[in-house]
């Protein structure tokens, strides 16, 4: 895994915001390895190189894409919502425990839920508070603010604080595993590798979170890979390239 990159910004909020963000001094510039977090007229923006081609990483909840699968992508049909346990009488209140880019959190509050999602990660956290700030100031907002909460926190400790009433799902996503001769991995996903580094501890985050009791634990993983920690799970639901483990 290479090196880390260092994380520097030129806004002040920014750095006193974010632990490991680094405030460049008026006028400076970042080396060619390391990469910058800014406030752009379009939103909050992460550039930097990537075996050597440049890149920028902006989270985007008011993409086409996202317009088109909240409409036509299955609404409570849909592999998450039925893995969520969303029916006609029940809409669950969810702790999405990996928020990453927030695609999750967004899609099950507009089919109804109250989200609250966490992520760990100073710089991550930061691309998904602005892009959800975006998305409540849209002219055309698809659905009322309150059913998504953020928090900056890691899930662990967050949840071994939770009663079995707080939520009636868990829901987990950790970082899908390396698989051999795989197609070249999305932008943003090698941009969380980089940042992040593998996910070692999502064996305890899921004990963690069965441990809380609550009406269902949901992982999301891909078809080829194994159960995490070993855990059979009480039943899946399945889609063409990914399954929930329930």
């Amino acid at each position: 895994m290479p090196t880390k990159p260092r994380v520097f910004t030129h806004s002040p909020a920014l750095a006193k915001q974010l632990e490991g963000v680094i405030l460049l001094a008026a006028g400076s510039e970042v080396s060619v390895d390391d990469w910058l977090l800014n406030k752009e007229a379009e939103g909050v923006t992460l550039r930097g190189k990537i075996d050597e081609q440049l890149f920028k990483l902006r989270f985007d909840l008011l993409s086409g894409q996202m317009n088109y699968r909240r409409q036509h992508g299955g609404g409570r049909k849909e592999p998450l919502a039925k893995a969520i346990g969303l029916k006609h009488n029940a809409t669950p209140r969810v702790l999405d425990a990996t928020a990453g880019m927030g695609r999750e959190s967004y899609l099950l509050a507009a089919l109804g839920c109250r989200v609250t999602a966490i992520e760990r990660h100073p710089v991550i956290f930061a691309l998904l508070q602005d892009a959800v700030s975006r998305l409540f100031q849209a002219e055309q907002l698809p659905f009322p603010t309150d059913r998504i909460t953020l928090v900056n926190h890691n899930s662990i400790e967050y949840i071994q604080n939770l009663k079995s009433e707080d939520f009636d799902v868990i829901y987990l996503d950790p970082m899908f595993p390396a698989r051999e001769k795989s197609a070249a991995v999305k932008k943003e996903m090698r941009v969380f590798k980089l940042l992040i580094g593998d996910d070692k501890d999502d064996v305890e985050l899921l004990n963690v979170a069965l441990s809380v009791k609550s009406k269902r634990v949901v992982v999301k993983r891909p078809n080829y890979a194994p159960f995490i920690g070993g855990v059979k799970p009480s039943f899946q639901v399945e889609s063409k390239k990914h399954r929930f483990d329930v």
